[in-house]
């Protein structure tokens, strides 16, 4: 998952070692360049009762490894479209507000 991480080095039998403080962690990122409609050409917005294809472009984006979310909700999940996914672009179906609200967790 994208954020900062604590790198820490094991050696079998001394044990661990890591910085001690946060000037030294491991940032790790998955660049967003754009969020568009599916044509590419307009900013990305569309219904409440969903539906609407975006594409997202940006880089290091991995297969089967990649969830997108809609908003700051976990259970708000855009639909990935695996046909044409690349590490460059994805495009995902975004689900209905409706459902968002009558779903809560």
């Amino acid at each position: 998952m994208p954020g900062e991480y604590r790198v820490t080095v094991n050696r079998k039998a001394f044990g661990n070692s890591y910085a001690f403080t946060d000037d030294n962690l491991l940032k790790y990122i998955i660049p967003v360049t754009s969020v568009t409609l599916e044509d590419g050409t307009s900013a990305a917005k569309g219904s409440e009762a969903g539906g609407t294809v975006i594409k997202i472009t940006g880089s290091n984006f991995v297969a089967d490894e990649t969830i997108v979310f809609i908003g700051d909700a976990v259970n708000w999940i855009c639909e990935i479209d695996e046909s044409r996914f690349t590490s460059e672009v994805i495009y995902c179906t975004v689900p209905a507000k409706y459902e968002f609200y009558n779903n809560p967790q």
